[in-house]
C-alpha cells in the first residue's frame, strides 16, 4: 500500500512492532487478525488519500493513531472536497468500514461497484444512514456509551437525519440541473451542425437563469448561442408561426425559408432583403 508513516523518534523496527505501515492498517490486525478484509481495508484508505489529498486519520503518535483507527470514524470525503461523487463517497466509507461485515467482501467486489461508477451505473454499497453509523459506534464503545446516552443520540440522529434529507433534496435538484446542463450543451452544438437551429435553441433556453436561479452559462453556452445568432436574426424577418423550416447557407450569409402558406424565400441576413421568392419564380 502507499505511503510511509513515521513519528518523529521511530526507529526502523523494535521488537514486539506491529509489521507495516499503521496508517493503512484495519482495526482487527491491532487484535492479532489478518482476514482478506484487512486488504479492502487498506484499499479503501488508499482511494480516501487520492480522493481528498490528506490521510484518513492524523495522529501526533503512534499510540493515539492506533486509537482512532480502532474507534474514530474518518471524516466523509465530501465534507473535505464537495465536487467528489456520492456514489465513490460510499465506495470509500464501505471499503474503510470499522466492521469486517460490513465492507467488501472481496477485492472483486468493490472492482465491480467502481466499473459501475465509471459506466454512470448505480453502485451497489448502500449509503449508510446517520442511526446506523451511531449504532454501529455504540457498539464499539460500549464502555463510554450508556443505554441513556445512546437513546439520546438515537433521537438527534433522527432529527439531523430529517434535515439532511432536506438539504440533500436541494443539493440534487441542483445537481441534476449541472447534468442537465452537461447534456444540453454539446446536443445544442449537435443540433446546430446538423442545420437544426430551432432544436439547438431550445436546448439553450431553460439555462437563462430566473430571479435567484444559479447562472450556469460559460464559453460553450455563449458559442452556440453566437452560432444561432444568424438564424434568431432570420426569425426577426418573418414571423415565426409562418415558418415551417428554417436552412442556412454554409458560409451563413443567406438563409432559406419554407413557409406554411406556401412557397420559399431566401434572405440576405446582413442586409435583410429579400434575395429569392420560390413561389414567384422572381429574384430580386
Amino acid at each position: 500500500m502507499s505511503g510511509v508513516l513515521k513519528f518523529e523518534g521511530d526507529n526502523v523496527t523494535r521488537t514486539g512492532d506491529i509489521v507495516g505501515t499503521i496508517l493503512h492498517m484495519a482495526p482487527e490486525r491491532f487484535r492479532g487478525q489478518c482476514e482478506p478484509a484487512a486488504d479492502i481495508y487498506s484499499l479503501g484508505t488508499t482511494l480516501y488519500e487520492l480522493l481528498t489529498l490528506r490521510q484518513i486519520f492524523e495522529a501526533t503518535d503512534r499510540l493515539s493513531l492506533i486509537e482512532r483507527i480502532r474507534v474514530a470514524e474518518p471524516v466523509p470525503p465530501r465534507k473535505i472536497d464537495s465536487r467528489i461523487p456520492r456514489d465513490l463517497e460510499t465506495i470509500v466509507t464501505k471499503a474503510t468500514a470499522k466492521e469486517q461485515a460490513n465492507r467488501y467482501q472481496s477485492a472483486g467486489d468493490m472492482a465491480e461497484d467502481l466499473h459501475r461508477f465509471l459506466n454512470d451505473q448505480p453502485v451497489r454499497a448502500r449509503r449508510i444512514s446517520l442511526p446506523e453509523r451511531t449504532l454501529r459506534w455504540v457498539r464499539r464503545n460500549r464502555m463510554v456509551a450508556t443505554l441513556g446516552t445512546a437513546c439520546l443520540l438515537l433521537l438527534i440522529g433522527a432529527a439531523v437525519t430529517s434535515a439532511l434529507v432536506a438539504r440533500q433534496a436541494i443539493a440534487r435538484e441542483a445537481h441534476t440541473r449541472i447534468l442537465w446542463y452537461a447534456a444540453s450543451i454539446p446536443a445544442a452544438m449537435q443540433a446546430w451542425t446538423e442545420n437544426n437551429p430551432a432544436f439547438a435553441a431550445s436546448l439553450l433556453e431553460p439555462f437563462i437563469p430566473a430571479g435567484n436561479e444559479k447562472d450556469l452559462r460559460e464559453f460553450s453556452w455563449r458559442h452556440v448561442k453566437y452560432l444561432l445568432g444568424p438564424w434568431e436574426r432570420c426569425r426577426r424577418i418573418d414571423q415565426p408561426d409562418c415558418v415551417l423550416d428554417i436552412r442556412l447557407s454554409p458560409d451563413g450569409s443567406l438563409v432559406a425559408v419554407e413557409h406554411r402558406r406556401g412557397g420559399i424565400t431566401v434572405w440576405d441576413l446582413d442586409s435583410g432583403e429579400l434575395e429569392f421568392n420560390v413561389r414567384e419564380g422572381v429574384g430580386t
